[in-house]
């Protein structure tokens, strides 16, 4: 019995055994075959690469880097992972600080078709350029380091190469979206070259040491050269702006020293090559590079009249300042080229300043009793003294075929969206517009497009007119719409909007018209068939209208919107900041007001005042304005301050989820829901710490309130608006966006009357700056301005038509 049991055991444990070899066995075969499979998946990634780059040409990205780290490894995969395969990918690192050298050493490693040089810091230029002789493609393009590619970017662009035969490729239809638009020049990223090309011009290079316009002189000498240009529409390339792009750091003082070197550059060139007939493009190139900064950048009164003169002096040179040709562009550069001189005129009667171009013309003026003409061009100072001196007829004449212009109140037409119980910022500023240009004799109009009935949220004057003009969808269009999709329901809806609003200005024929929103302005000027001048005021960073930055918006739509800004006469932003973001191709004037921060009469503060206190947000309580951020900050850090309470002051559609949330954190005796109110400065009378959590914002009306109050306040810092007019730690506080760091900026105020004390006297001195009497007095300047420019037209008619001429 013993000895079965031993054999049975004996038997049992080889059975064991042999299953346990087999298992392993198993195991093995099944580790090789992964090893088999995976062990070669990079030897078959370069051999699946080899095979879809057989037959391509090589395509060559060059990328300068400096003080991009942040958004490096980003744009090096962009180019890595693209479509098309025959790529060499040059990283120039031109002195970077931090780990740029350390990041591009790991691609090295990882991809055999980047390439890697390092040198000293000398500028964007010298780094592209030196890409450019170390690269080896058929085919060369320069990409920004802190931008994305779209992955099927190379290919599209490589196949219109292939297709077109042609020496260079535009990126994006949006630089000649219009089909008479002229390219100026063209930022590195937005063209393509061959390298054949590059070989037979090799003084086509980017210009050392200049930034900016190195790359607007690259592209224009390119497409001097060659008429063989094609457009590559399909490719995307995603552009980044940041606080650190240079288009929001550029100097104008350096602006004023390198505009004569690009026009010594420029006659060099053009001499060199007999391009002196290329009338037209070297034009374009002045509208875009030294008039647009002369336009877009705070120069001095005196800067604008010196590079006037130094503009000038290369138009007059190379005959550049004919009529005929200067017609092809937009008025206001066509009245810049054809003008005599740029002057200051101290205009007694209105005690104010008008700046203009002189284009040989007269102005006139409604003065006490007596309709008088001023001469304001050198050409014709002598006979101005002839007319004021004379008693002739003439004059009377003139003044009285003149005096029903200047005389009658001006109209203003303000159109504005969401204005119906609209409780925001934009609304505010429009309604008090509204009634202080009311307040002035204007004749102001608001008009507006809602589906709902009912009146504005804030109060009008008797005398201001407010108007809902939206009419019902006519039949035919809503079956239209009901069998198409967007873009073309888009359009249907849009022309029908762009009809209605045409149709009103025409039968009330206002002298200016003030947009408050960039979709107004493309409702308004769709299809425009009248010359009034428009106003387009922008309520936050301008690109946010034409990029999907917060709100996603197909591409088709952002080029639409990005290229409405060329309709409006003046963009108006809150920010010089903002200034940059104003899309290139607009080419009028750019003019920056900010919001008022309104003083509050009998107002102070009590920061060491005992018992409850408060924080509190006066926002909508939407998306964007993130009270949940205030919510968790304040629920994380309640029970240490329990004299400590929140108020939320507005409404919106996420009240039910702040409720529910509110709820879920125990907090519905400690933050409160209030509503709306009208009554701004009784909330703020009992406030001890302001807290505005939004991401985005332009110059937020009740910020800027608050801060004239002296109450501390805490902001984002990714927010604009928000994080230029707190500066940290001087006249406010800003947190990073996370309810942890919020928490603690909210910790620091909470537990120091002294330091809320500090903090909150500071931002009242700050905001002195953005008073009402300051604001407005800006705003009518500027409305006066151009009010009278019609004015101006409808006089230089009169002279055309004869009556002026006999005078003159």
């Amino acid at each position: 019995m013993e000895n079965e049991t031993k054999i049975r055991t004996a038997v049992l444990f080889g059975r064991t055994q042999c299953f346990l070899f087999f298992r392993l066995l198993k195991c093995v075969f099944f580790f090789f075959v992964l090893f088999s499979i995976f062990g070669n998946c990079a030897a078959e990634e370069v051999s699946s690469r080899e095979k879809l780059g057989t037959g391509l040409k090589k395509f060559s990205v060059i990328i300068p880097i400096y003080n991009t780290e942040k958004y490096l490894p980003e744009c090096i995969e962009s180019v890595v992972n693209q479509s098309y395969q025959n790529l060499e990918i040059i990283l120039v690192n031109d002195g970077s600080p931090g780990n740029a050298d350390e990041i591009c050493k790991k691609y090295v490693q990882r991809d055999d078709r980047v390439k890697y040089v390092k040198q000293d810091n000398q500028g964007v230029s010298i780094a592209r350029n030196n890409g450019i002789a170390l690269s080896t493609g058929d085919y060369i393009f320069c990409a920004d380091s802190d931008d994305t590619l779209d992955r099927e970017f190379i290919e599209k662009v490589s196949k219109v190469f292939e297709k077109e035969s042609c020496d260079c490729v535009i990126i994006g239809e949006n630089f000649c979206s219009i089909p008479t638009e002229l390219i100026g020049a063209l930022p590195a990223w937005g063209i393509a070259v061959t390298r054949n090309f590059l070989e037979k011009y090799p003084d086509v290079r980017f210009q050392e040491h200049m930034q900016p316009c190195e790359d607007g002189l690259f592209s224009h000498k390119l497409l001097a050269l060659t008429d063989k240009v094609s457009l590559c529409k399909s490719a995307k390339y995603f552009y980044r702006q940041h606080a650190e792009s240079s288009e929001h750091n550029i100097d104008k003082n350096k602006i004023l020293k390198d505009i004569p070197r690009w026009f010594e550059i420029l006659e060099k060139f053009h001499t060199k090559y007999g391009l002196w007939n290329e009338k037209v493009h070297l034009l374009s190139f002045i509208k875009t590079e030294p008039y647009g900064r002369f336009c877009k950048l705070p120069f001095s009164d005196s800067e604008r009249k010196y590079l006037f003169k130094v503009i000038h002096n290369f138009l007059k040179k190379h005959e550049l300042n004919d009529e005929k040709l200067a017609r092809k562009f937009p008025r206001y550069f066509y009245l810049f080229v054809t003008s005599d001189f740029y002057f200051t005129y101290n205009f007694k009667h209105y005690m104010e300043i008008i700046k203009i171009f002189c284009k040989s013309v007269f102005l006139a003026l409604n003065e006490c009793k007596n309709d008088l003409i001023r001469d304001v061009t050198k050409s014709l100072k002598k006979k101005t003294q002839e007319i004021r001196n004379s008693s002739d007829t003439k004059i009377k004449e003139t003044g009285k075929n003149f005096s029903h212009n200047v005389s009658d109140k001006k109209k203003l037409l303000l159109i504005g969206e969401y204005l119906i119980d609209g409780q925001g910022g934009v609304e505010h500023v429009l309604c008090n517009m509204a009634n202080v240009m009311d307040s002035c004799g204007y004749d102001v109009t608001i008009a507006t497009m809602e589906t709902k009935r009912g009146n504005t949220f804030y109060n009008l004057n008797k005398n201001v007119k407010f108007v809902n003009l939206y009419e019902k969808i006519s039949l035919i269009n809503k079956l239209k719409t009901l069998i198409t999709s967007d873009p073309q329901r888009f359009f249907i809806k849009l022309r029908c909007r762009n009809d209605i609003l045409n149709e009103f200005i025409k039968n009330n024929n206002p002298d200016l018209i003030i947009c408050f929103s960039l979709p107004i302005l493309l409702n308004v000027t769709y299809k425009k068939d009248f010359d009034i001048p428009i106003i387009l005021t922008v309520h936050g960073n301008p690109i946010n209208d034409y990029s999907n930055r917060f709100w996603p918006r197909p591409d088709w739509r952002n080029k639409l919107l990005e290229g409405t800004y060329q309709k409006a006469d003046v963009v108006q932003v809150l920010l010089d900041s903002y200034r940059s973001t104003v899309p290139k191709s607009f080419q009028g004037e750019v003019v920056t007001i900010s919001n008022i921060a309104k003083k509050f009469s009998n107002f102070s503060i009590n920061y060491h005042r005992s018992g409850r206190k408060k924080i509190v947000c006066i926002a909508s309580l939407d998306n964007r304005k993130h009270q949940d951020l205030l919510i968790r900050a304040f629920s994380s850090i309640a029970k240490d301050y329990p004299e400590w309470i929140v108020e939320l002051w507005g409404s919106g559609h996420k009240r039910e989820e702040y409720q529910k949330m509110i709820s879920d954190f125990a907090m519905t005796d400690r933050i409160f829901l209030k509503g709306s109110t009208k009554n701004v400065e009784e909330v703020l009378k009992d406030t001890d710490i302001f807290a505005l959590p939004s991401t985005c914002e332009g110059w937020p009306l009740v910020l800027g309130e608050a801060m004239n109050a002296g109450i501390p306040c805490v902001g984002l810092s990714i927010c604009d608006g928000v994080n230029e007019i707190i500066k940290h730690n001087k006249n406010g506080l800003l947190s990073e966006n996370s309810p942890k760091d919020f928490a603690e900026k909210l910790k620091f105020l909470m537990d120091s009357p002294k330091k809320r004390e500090k903090l909150g006297i500071l931002a009242k001195k700050d905001m002195q700056s953005h008073s009402e009497s300051i604001i407005w007095g800006k705003w009518k300047d500027l409305i006066r301005k151009y009010t009278d420019k019609v004015r101006l037209s409808l006089y230089k008619e009169e002279l055309k038509n004869g009556r002026g001429n006999k005078t003159h």
